[in-house]
């Protein structure tokens, strides 16, 4: 197929609108059970996190809330400038209610890749100790039909 039909889905300013009236409260909370699960089997304290297909912050919003005391730096990856933008309300509204001790740094771009780029991470920026990609495959482009 032609690899450039393969793009990835922008969300306007309506489309994450309509994820926030309808996916930001379910996906928090499923996110929070997992991740408190994962919590509870294996002592983890993530100090770094990267979020695959932030979308509006519900996973990283948990995994705050969750991880509270060990997170240095959370970094979000979409292609979609309003999505960037509510998730950075989010997790900043989040710290601000729940009056983190410890304030982590929250930074995001479009993408990752091994070249440098303004607007992507990349492998020279170290690595993570948890990813999140939470509901980001039902965006992704089905390449079996190209």
């Amino acid at each position: 197929g032609d690899e450039g039909s393969l793009l990835p889905v922008i969300y306007g300013y309506d489309e994450t609108l309509g994820t926030l009236k309808h996916r930001l409260y379910p996906n928090y909370a499923i996110a929070k059970r997992v991740l408190r699960e994962c919590q509870s089997l294996i002592d983890i304290k993530p100090q770094r996190i990267v979020d695959f297909g932030i979308g509006c912050g519900s996973a990283s919003a948990a995994a705050l809330n969750v991880f509270r005391e060990s997170i240095d730096w959370v970094h979000g990856i979409d292609p979609s400038q309003p999505m960037r933008e509510c998730s950075r309300r989010l997790l900043e509204g989040v710290l601000e209610k729940d009056g983190h001790h410890r304030v982590p740094q929250i930074t995001f771009s479009t993408g990752f890749s091994t070249e440098t780029s303004s607007s992507t991470l990349t492998s020279s920026q170290g690595s993570f100790d948890l990813a999140l990609f939470a509901y980001t495959a039902t965006d992704l482009p089905d390449i079996t039909s190209t």
